[in-house]
């Protein structure tokens, strides 16, 4: 079949090779198969080599389809992949007899001596010597040329914000032979992650813009980036928890359903956050636009508050993605409590001031609803610290264990 050596029936071998890679899904089980017809006898030298080739650049196919809805660096290692084995695939073609030479030099016995019964026990053998010279003298052309094909890759597909174009679409892409509702579990709680870092980002960018005059920031590009971020957090919430209720109804997942329903009540309270967060620039908004700033005492008083919640809302996010420890969730605990202690305080001040008549009851109203959000910010956090941790006793196998995290 195809063995008489000519370029054009290794060409048409290594594109069946690709296309059965790509149908299968499994270059491991497309070089089974190969193997199988090797030792019976059905392909020879050639066209064996050939559709190694080929199950070289097929397999990649899988990296691709994986990459689909995922981060840049994700896109980025799936693409230096595929041109990885397709470039040294190229280069297997060009040197093809060469190549095979050597393979049969460090390979024990001649195949190209075998005949029958002898060559269909040694080619198995053979092939699986080709497959990995293949794989280390690729490995070896590439390595001179990592910081040129990395700066290539980087500048194929560079980085941008996945949040920039207002839309948010979760892909998950599963082959229901392999997948398991823990498979199912941990893309959800890895999608959670990203909304994490959104809301962290969200809440340093307010934390920028805090206190700040009309002159000392671009009010309107502030308030439309956090309007376009917390809309993308409402498509992520609408979408995972979708996903979850879909997960929910399918009765293969059903002894994890309480797991899915607390993962729910994290997504939920994360986009309340994302909510406050908008609220809080807006307040900025408002005070900015009346003309308003605050006096010096109140303005610190403030800021320390913001970076009392940002501490608690850091650690939260830091605790998404692994197991708490007994001391972590007393530490949570006390963040909450300290927030609670704080607000209370700021609170009775407010009121105290507005008592006077003196006070500016705009500002001072103002200044209430951003300790108001900053407080319920501390109360969204540990609402889903509290929720991961009856999650750990339901699903370890999604946590990893790790030392407590630095504040």
């Amino acid at each position: 079949l195809f063995d008489n050596g000519s370029f054009l029936s290794i060409l048409v071998c290594i594109i069946l090779g690709t296309l059965l890679t790509i149908v299968v899904q499994s270059s491991s089980a497309t070089m089974a198969i190969t193997i199988t017809m090797a030792f019976q006898g059905w392909i020879g030298v050639n066209t064996a080599t050939a559709l190694c080739l080929g199950q070289n650049i097929g397999t990649t196919i899988t990296a691709y389809i994986a990459s689909i809805g995922t981060s840049t660096n994700a896109k980025r290692a799936a693409w230096a992949h595929i041109l990885f084995n397709v470039v040294g695939s190229l280069v297997a073609l060009i040197l093809f007899k060469p190549m095979l030479r050597f393979v049969n030099m460090i390979t024990p016995g001649d195949i190209y001596s075998f005949t029958g019964t002898k060559l269909q026990q040694s080619l198995p053998t053979f092939l699986a010597m080709y497959h990995t010279t293949f794989n280390l003298f690729n490995a070896i052309i590439f390595f001179p040329f990592i910081k040129i094909f990395a700066s290539f890759i980087e500048k194929a597909i560079p980085e941008h914000s996945s949040y920039a174009d207002d839309t948010y679409h979760f892909t998950y892409i599963g082959n229901s032979h392999v997948d398991t509702p823990e498979l199912y579990l941990l893309t959800v709680k890895q999608e959670i992650q990203k909304m994490g870092a959104l809301t962290y980002t969200m809440f340093e960018e307010y934390e920028n813009c805090f206190g700040k005059t009309g002159d000392e920031i671009d009010l309107e590009n502030e308030v439309v980036s956090m309007k376009k971020k917390e809309d993308y957090a409402d498509q992520m919430q609408e979408q995972l928890t979708s996903f979850c209720v879909k997960l929910l109804q399918d009765g293969q997942i059903a002894t994890n359903a309480e797991v899915l329903t607390s993962l729910i009540r994290v997504i939920d309270e994360l986009e309340s956050v994302t909510d406050s967060i908008y609220n809080l620039t807006k307040i900025t908004e408002q005070r900015i636009q009346d003309g308003y700033d605050y006096h010096a005492e109140e303005k610190n008083e403030l800021l320390d508050f913001i970076k009392q919640v940002k501490k608690f809302l850091r650690f939260t996010v830091e605790h998404l993605d692994n197991r708490l420890l007994p001391d972590e969730v007393n530490d949570a605990n006390m963040y909450e409590a300290k927030i609670n202690e704080v607000h209370s305080v700021l609170s009775d001040k407010i009121h105290q001031r507005m008592a006077t008549g003196n006070a500016n009851l705009k500002l001072e109203l103002l200044m209430l609803e951003v300790e108001r959000n900053l407080e319920h910010i501390g109360d969204y956090c540990i609402n889903i610290i509290e929720c991961f941790n009856g999650i750990q006793k339901h699903m370890p196998v999604l946590d990893k264990k790790k030392s407590p995290a630095k504040n």
